[in-house]
């Protein structure tokens, strides 16, 4: 896909590359502009096709000297996939509700669509990179920013509350939802992972290194203050990736025993300075598997499963998948009706067994691929994204 570095570009090719730099940065905080930025590209996309007879449709090139990669199948099972959502609009009583969820979906229709119309060929790998680097970068300086308006206040207060529980209550208050939040960071954490392996080849390694350890020292330290105890698992599960990673694929055992050790004392230092945020994780993970819990995380996700119980096949549909949780929550204390905050439960009871094996095959296949391909930075955005859905509705 890498265009030769003598070819000039057309002014449509260099705004595509700059807007796909910028989107991840965006997302990660101005979820508007990012949208705005998005239909940009979309139109740039169809001013590019009509300038440059570029056009194609899942895998017919009006460029016939263009060798191309087959369209991805993951894209084919995003299409699927809204596609069963629209159609579950026929069992379904409440269109006006059914058909807002499926207009907030609709992104999984036309994200692939971009994709099929057109080719990135001059979107080469340095040019990824470049983006995940700026969403890096922009979350780095967001967290600095935030922890010195943070210092600067406390010290003008001079409150006696507790420093950590000011910092994260400082920080908490981010325009992007935390689940989703945490998910930005891990990625950029996984892409970190990713350069630390290239950091022989850089011109000066150990300025590199440390940068490139004080962005993902910001990064967890975001993470730990948008009190976010799915982040805070995803992120347990992503250090045993890297250091399986190292000792059974890079062979490096010195480098495993070191992160080993300095993983362990950074769980006890969880431990012994944030008492309640290591309580609250490991009383999650207990309470998963034991079943027994007062959280209404867990109520709400039983109750899912009571309606999955009663539509197993085809679901309730998009217009009701919450009007059939209504009748759990009159007598509840919680006062509202939530969804059921775990995306393979929220599929199965809205679409039935269509959704779930799409769902499933859309996270999966890709995860499989990336992982016989040793892509490790793709298998570990896959990895995270299939375990932070286990805690939040997210598509």
């Amino acid at each position: 896909m890498m265009l030769l570095d003598n070819e000039k570009l057309h002014w449509t090719e260099n705004l595509e590359i700059w807007l796909i730099t910028l989107l991840p940065a965006l997302f990660s905080a101005y979820g508007g502009t990012a949208v705005a930025l998005f239909c940009l590209l979309g139109i740039n996309i169809i001013i590019k096709n009509f300038a440059l007879k570029r056009w194609s449709f899942f895998g017919w090139h009006q460029d016939k000297n263009y060798k191309y990669d087959k369209f991805p199948l993951v894209f084919i099972f995003m299409i699927a996939y809204w596609t069963v959502y629209l159609v579950s609009l026929i069992w379904t009583e409440n269109l006006s509700y059914g058909v807002r969820e499926i207009s907030s979906q609709t992104w999984m229709l036309l994200f692939p669509l971009i994709f099929a119309i057109t080719d990135f060929r001059e979107i080469g790998k340095h040019h990824i990179r470049s983006s995940l680097l700026w969403m890096v970068s922009f979350l780095t300086v967001t967290f600095i920013f935030r922890f010195v308006e943070f210092v600067y206040q406390y010290s003008c207060s001079q409150s006696d509350s507790f420093i950590w529980y000011m910092l994260s209550r400082s920080i908490e208050f981010y325009p992007t939802h935390h689940s989703y939040m945490s998910l930005y960071i891990l990625t950029g954490l996984g892409f970190l992972y990713s350069e630390f392996q290239q950091i022989k080849k850089a011109h000066s390694p150990t300025l590199l290194a440390i940068m490139l350890s004080a962005c993902a020292c910001c990064l967890c330290m975001f993470l730990l203050c948008i009190n976010s105890r799915a982040g805070l698992l995803c992120l347990l599960v992503l250090l045993l990736m890297c250091w399986i990673h190292i000792v059974f694929f890079k062979r490096n055992y010195k480098l495993g025993i070191i992160s080993f050790i300095v993983g362990a004392l950074l769980v006890a230092g969880i431990h012994f300075a944030l008492p309640a945020h290591f309580r609250n994780l490991s009383s999650t993970v207990i309470e998963l598997v034991s079943g027994n819990s007062d959280d209404c995380r867990l109520e709400i996700m039983k109750n899912a499963c009571l309606v999955i119980k009663e539509n197993p096949v085809l679901g309730v549909g998009a217009g009701d998948r919450m009007d059939v949780l209504s009748p759990f929550y009159e007598n509840s204390v919680y006062g509202i009706t939530y969804n059921p905050h775990n995306q393979y439960l929220d599929t199965m009871m809205t679409i039935g067994i269509p959704g779930i094996i799409l769902l499933l095959m859309m996270i999966f296949i890709p995860l499989l691929k990336a992982f016989k391909e040793r892509k490790f930075g793709f298998f570990t955005f896959f990895v995270i994204f299939a375990v932070s859905i286990l805690f939040e509705s997210m598509l």
